[in-house]
């Protein structure tokens, strides 16, 4: 049975712990990036963890010694790229899940890349059923055009970045065209090699939900919030019948798919997980590598800058 270590001990990482075992894989070791954390000594015992570790550089050393184990970590942004490294330069043939989009520091990427073949990237949205459904089923596009309510434009670098691998992941590399910015918005004009126009909006001031538009001749490809995919196709007229002049157009509804209503786990995250079991077994390229994830990181500075 293959063994994995994790590092760190946020809220998510449980929802990662769950998904873990129902994929087969045994919890070998836990950590945390903080000293003493009361949330480790939980999920150890809770979980039922071989190991724990108060330092998570002794857990690195100590899981190394192990051919069979992986590691999957998860901690803030700013310190993903040190765990990384050390856990690559202590052992080359380790796999690595990494739960954050790895750094914001483009320069560091240059240091990783050469371990390209050991690490998955979780962007997870790109796992849920709807976009596998998306990348199977899209033909024909005409445009593109994604809601994105912000905190502030940095926090793009962290929070709207997954959905700017959705847009990778869907349509290939993409290309900054133009944006424009005020106080409160930015708004951005992309296009992939195909020259398929895609538009985002952020507004810094807004609350609703994310939301991808996607038009393909009649029908309109709709994920809102991210997780619920609605399909329209064609359009309905509905005369009012009390005033024949007042004519109502509906857009007819052929499918909808709400994930958060699937299962015990959150979306995406089991399939998420399931691909890296078979990373690690077959040693295949993957899509959501360093490179790629390079690529959208670069992107989403270029569009905040």
């Amino acid at each position: 049975m293959l063994k994995l270590s994790i590092i760190g001990t946020s809220k998510i990482v449980e929802e990662h712990i769950k998904v873990a075992v129902e994929a087969g894989f045994e919890l070998f070791s836990i950590s945390s990036t903080r000293k003493n954390s009361k949330n480790c000594k939980k999920l150890t015992q809770k979980y039922n963890f071989k190991h724990s570790f108060n330092d998570w550089k002794i857990a690195v050393s100590h899981s190394s010694k192990y051919k069979d184990i992986s590691f999957l970590i998860a901690p803030r942004i700013q310190d993903t790229y040190k765990i990384l490294k050390m856990i690559l330069n202590k052992n080359k043939k380790k796999f690595v899940f990494v739960e954050k989009p790895i750094t914001t520091n483009i320069n560091q990427f240059k240091d990783l890349i050469v371990y390209k073949k050991n690490v998955f990237v979780g962007y997870n949205r790109i796992f849920y059923n709807n976009i596998v459904f998306l990348k199977k089923n899209l033909k024909k596009i005409n445009s593109v055009d994604v809601k994105c309510p912000e905190i502030n434009r940095k926090n793009i670098l962290h929070n709207s970045v997954h959905v700017i691998s959705i847009l990778f992941y869907l349509f290939g590399d993409l290309k900054l065209l133009n944006k424009k910015k005020n106080k409160n918005n930015l708004f951005i004009h992309l296009e992939n090699k195909k020259k398929l126009p895609i538009y985002i909006f952020f507004n810094f001031k807004a609350y609703e939900n994310f939301s991808i538009n996607i038009y393909s001749h009649r029908k309109k490809f709709l994920l809102k919030p991210l997780e619920k995919l609605t399909i329209y196709d064609g359009i309905n007229k509905k005369v009012h019948s009390l005033n024949k002049n007042l004519v109502e157009y509906i857009p007819k509804l052929k499918y909808q798919n709400d994930e958060h209503f699937k299962n015990y786990f959150k979306p995406g995250f089991l399939n998420q997980m399931k691909a890296f079991k078979e990373f690690i077994k077959t040693k295949k390229n993957i899509y959501n590598d360093l490179v790629v994830s390079k690529k959208i990181m670069l992107l989403t500075k270029k569009i905040i800058s």
